[in-house]
């Protein structure tokens, strides 16, 4: 064995050997803390009104009026069909730098069909808009869809 083998050989076991049969004084690690055993009294007796009485519509008493947004259905805009891909991510591309939130997918039946579509948005009129602003800027003919 080479001399490296060995020191390493005998580092090792001056390591077991001073870990095993040294013993480190106790006062040196362990610090020592009192715990006070008293706690801080808590008065809890808050007065209640006793005019309040919560019988009837609790909706009188606390206005809860919440927006009413129908997530059950997300709407997107169907831009174009596309037989070519590289068509597809001219166009992608082209939409994605004017910031619209564009993806594709492919038409499960004919796996040579590629839509471009844009959102989803939770409202109709937001996919409205969009299509709109596509048919004038963009010379295209999008639809607007319900999101699956």
């Amino acid at each position: 064995m080479k001399i490296i083998n060995y020191s390493l050989f005998t580092f090792i076991l001056i390591f077991f050997l001073v870990s095993f049969f040294y013993k480190p004084k106790e006062d040196r690690f362990e610090k020592k803390f009192e715990t006070p055993y008293e706690f801080a009294e808590v008065n809890l007796n808050i007065p209640i009104e006793k005019d309040i009485s919560a019988q009837g519509d609790v909706s009188s008493i606390i206005d809860i009026s919440l927006p009413q947004v129908n997530f059950t259905r997300l709407w997107t805009v169907k831009v174009n069909t596309y037989s070519s891909l590289e068509n597809l991510e001219v166009d992608l591309k082209k939409l994605k730098d004017q910031g619209y939130k564009v993806y594709s997918k492919f038409d499960e039946d004919n796996e040579d069909t590629y839509f471009l579509l844009i959102g989803p948005t939770l409202k109709k009129s937001d996919s409205e808009s969009i299509a709109d602003a596509l048919r004038t800027s963009f010379k295209y003919k999008p639809t607007v869809e319900v999101y699956d």
